[in-house]
């Protein structure tokens, strides 16, 4: 929907950079403007802001489809998904359209994004691919969505790590105490108090726990 929010934005401008940098020409197409994580998309990377309320950035998005006929178009999060497949529908590239997903339904909590979600057995069989970027959420997609094997893959999320920064040698791993770590956006359903209060309960000698992230539920948090 935009460059902004959580990792799925960040992740999109990665993998939109990372397809240029491989020769593709590539359109990254969002419902309105913000700069939030604009940092991590390639100046080689063109960008098409919709504008508008759903139906309207729906139509203009199936004229874009229709206009420029690219080889694959992708969307992520479930209300981008179901605007991506009414959009393909109507440009005649269903068989080009890939969806991705990166949370389950209790994630999803507006209204829109949660009727998008219980389409998705029809709207993975209306496309050409479903990815999932992890694989409990593929297995979840197919057990509990009942999407179809082979529309249906895993593909992790992208990483992007500093050039020639050194790994930690097995030694230097051994050396240092046990170290947990969790990364995301600080809201009430990805419930770090919950792990918090998990961790308090391990009595392993100098295990540490680190959490990175920002959002609304920061300072209950801390």
């Amino acid at each position: 929907h935009a460059l902004a929010g959580g990792g799925a934005e960040r992740v999109w401008a990665l993998l939109a950079s990372g397809f240029a940098a491989r020769g593709w020409d590539v359109t990254f197409v969002v419902d309105f403007d913000t700069d939030e994580n604009a940092g991590y998309l390639a100046p080689n990377v063109r960008r098409v802001t919709l504008g508008g309320n759903h139906l309207t950035a729906t139509l203009r998005l199936a004229k874009l489809l229709a206009t420029q006929k690219p080889d694959i178009s992708i969307s992520a999060i479930s209300v981008s998904n179901l605007k991506h497949t009414i959009a393909a529908t109507l440009s005649l590239r269903l068989n080009r359209a890939i969806l991705s997903y990166h949370g389950y339904w209790v994630t999803e909590p507006q209204k829109l994004s949660r009727i998008g979600y219980t389409l998705t057995p029809l709207l993975n069989r209306m496309t050409a691919r479903t990815i999932g970027v992890s694989q409990g959420l593929t297995d979840y997609l197919l057990r509990v969505w009942h999407t179809a094997k082979s529309r249906t893959v895993r593909i992790y999320n992208p990483v992007s790590a500093p050039s020639g920064q050194p790994a930690l040698s097995q030694d230097d791993l051994r050396a240092r105490g046990p170290n947990v770590l969790a990364a995301g956006r600080m809201v009430s359903y990805k419930n770090f108090p919950f792990l918090i209060r998990a961790f308090k309960q391990v009595k392993t000698p100098n295990a540490h726990l680190s959490i990175l992230g920002d959002g609304v539920d920061r300072p209950q948090i801390e």
